[in-house]
């Protein structure tokens, strides 16, 4: 296992041959989970606690595994909404670039924001939407136990679709 610390929060893990083999799953099936696990192995001693909020991309090789893990800048904000408009309201309302995830879980939809450039997060979310108290795991359960519909830049891809 190759790692490399590419700056400040970023690491690129890379897998190949015999240490695919060890993988409990495919390249091709790999969960945020199995992800969250092999950055834990690759940190090994060096892991601490904010690396608990992570973004990673995926990419699947015929040998091989390349992962990519963004370390998020402190934990998430959670924030429920019954309907898309208002959603379409504050990604009207945001500025660009926030890393946000958008999921729905048959009845609410849950955007995930984290902090952006140690700024504050816009007040349109509050005005919107109504503020959830969840641990930051709740984040993955989320991208596990509902349907993601856009990331990591949600509020991005709103703006563009609903103009």
């Amino acid at each position: 296992m190759e790692v490399q610390q590419l700056g400040s929060g970023k690491i690129l893990i890379l897998l190949k041959g015999e240490e695919l083999r060890t993988l409990p799953v495919p390249p091709t099936d790999m969960t945020t989970q199995d992800a969250s696990t092999i950055l834990r192995r690759a940190l090994g001693n060096t892991y601490d606690p904010s690396w608990d909020s992570v973004y990673f991309e995926m990419f699947p090789g015929h040998d091989s595994l390349l992962l990519f893990a963004l370390q998020h800048n402190g934990a998430p904000s959670f924030f429920t909404f019954d309907s898309i408009e208002p959603l379409i309201d504050v990604a009207h309302a945001s500025p660009s670039g926030l890393i946000s995830y958008l999921t729905h879980d048959g009845e609410a939809y849950t955007l995930i924001v984290y902090p952006w450039h140690g700024e504050n997060l816009p007040s349109a979310l509050s005005e919107y939407g109504r503020p959830a108290e969840y641990h930051a795991f709740y984040a993955l359960h989320l991208s596990e136990h509902s349907t993601v519909i856009a990331g990591p830049h949600a509020l991005d891809v709103i703006r563009h679709y609903f103009k």
